[in-house]
């Protein structure tokens, strides 16, 4: 995590980003999520920063929304795990508990931004998927405020690491002085078919449509 010069009202603007507005829809898209993973025995962690009621400055956060666990019952350290146990877990309420994915909620509120975030957070989640030997994605989903629907369209985009990723991570590190051509992300990650600046300055990458996957996906590989 790392604090800006950013300050909350920079991002309430009343037209077209508006902090309130982004969290609403997010919180309809990630409850939907929530109810979907639940009903397959996953329990969901707030693994994000929820910034909406800072009234300081705010902060870069780096985590995902959600880590979701498995619980494996038995008081007894299960001989089941995976094979690799670089898997976190713990042991809580009676029994062990297995980390089984982490995944990022991307509410839209049009078709034409499916598939498309900030380059940042691409970056950033690659290194989540590099540390972690477990699913790593994003999901994307429409939040019709107007027809009260949510989930007519369901995207969810595995995040690999990818070639030069640490050089990316120190262009995106305000400490350093190191710069990358935002552009070349497009040769250098398979996933990513384009790249454009939006206008309040964010590099924004869109995915490549191959790489779509839907709730099966999610069913045969986390699970």
């Amino acid at each position: 995590m790392e604090e800006t010069n950013m300050k909350p009202e920079h991002l309430n603007r009343p037209d077209w980003n508006s902090l309130k507005k982004n969290y609403s829809l997010h919180d309809i898209a990630e409850a939907y999520f929530k109810g979907r993973v639940n009903q397959i025995g996953l329990h969901t962690e707030q693994w994000g920063i929820d910034m909406r009621g800072n009234d300081e400055n705010l902060i870069f956060d780096n985590k995902m929304d959600l880590r979701l666990w498995e619980p494996k019952g038995t008081q007894d350290e299960p001989d089941n795990w995976p094979d690799s146990r670089r898997c976190d877990s713990y042991y809580a309420n009676g029994q062990w508990w297995l980390l089984r994915s982490l995944v990022d909620v991307k509410s839209k509120s049009s078709q034409s931004w499916m598939g498309k975030m900030n380059l940042r957070h691409l970056v950033n989640y690659a290194e989540w998927a590099r540390r972690y030997d477990v699913p790593v994605f994003v999901y994307f989903t429409i939040v019709d405020t107007d027809s009260e629907t949510v989930g007519d369209k369901n995207v969810l985009i595995p995040i690999e690491p990818f070639d030069r990723l640490d050089e990316y991570l120190e262009h995106f590190n305000r400490d350093t002085n190191n710069h990358i051509e935002w552009r070349d992300i497009v040769d250098d990650c398979d996933r990513v078919t384009s790249t454009f600046k939006y206008r309040d300055g964010n590099a924004v990458i869109e995915f490549d449509e191959q790489y779509y996957e839907n709730f099966d996906w999610f069913v045969e590989n986390v699970l």
